[in-house]
């Protein structure tokens, strides 16, 4: 259990659909992919930011469009990912963040509550695992955005 987030695309190859059955990789965003398991809460909680609720909601395997090219989406997983390392550095909960007026004041108490001027070694072993997912992130990103500019028309489906 958990949720499994596709990449779709015009002209998906029968091998592109074969790359994204991945056995529940966590690292597999260059394919089209992205993993976050039940007890991930940290990755959902960012996933929940990232995309809207309307592609949350749908019903369609076929996916809903998101903006891939808009540089406010990158922004955003960006200054989220920068919230999200730390919080896997210091081992602590990421609150669920809505959109506020801007989301560097919704980074910014993440970090506030990640009690940044304090260095603990305790949180770090899961470091390391919280790079790759979130490598694996902009690697999703970033695949939709060259379908995008390709005239591919990516969507995204979220099984959860």
């Amino acid at each position: 259990m958990g949720t499994d987030i596709y990449l779709n695309w015009d002209k998906k190859t029968k091998k592109d659909n074969e790359n994204q059955v991945t056995g529940f990789n966590i690292d597999s965003g260059a394919v089209g992919y992205l993993r976050a398991s039940i007890g991930m809460t940290n990755e959902n909680q960012l996933l929940r930011v990232v995309f809207p609720e309307e592609i949350w909601e749908s019903n369609t395997e076929q996916g809903e469009v998101f903006d891939f090219k808009d540089e406010l989406n990158h922004k955003k997983v960006a200054d989220l990912g920068m919230a999200y390392l730390m919080m896997a550095y210091k081992g602590r909960e990421m609150e669920m963040v809505k959109e506020t007026k801007s989301m560097i004041e919704a980074v910014g108490k993440m970090l506030q509550q990640a009690e940044v001027d304090k260095v603990e070694v305790s949180g770090t072993q899961n470091f390391r695992y919280a790079v790759m997912w979130l490598e694996s992130l902009f690697n999703f990103m970033e695949l939709g955005r060259i379908k995008q500019e390709a005239g591919l028309n990516p969507t995204v489906y979220i099984s959860w």
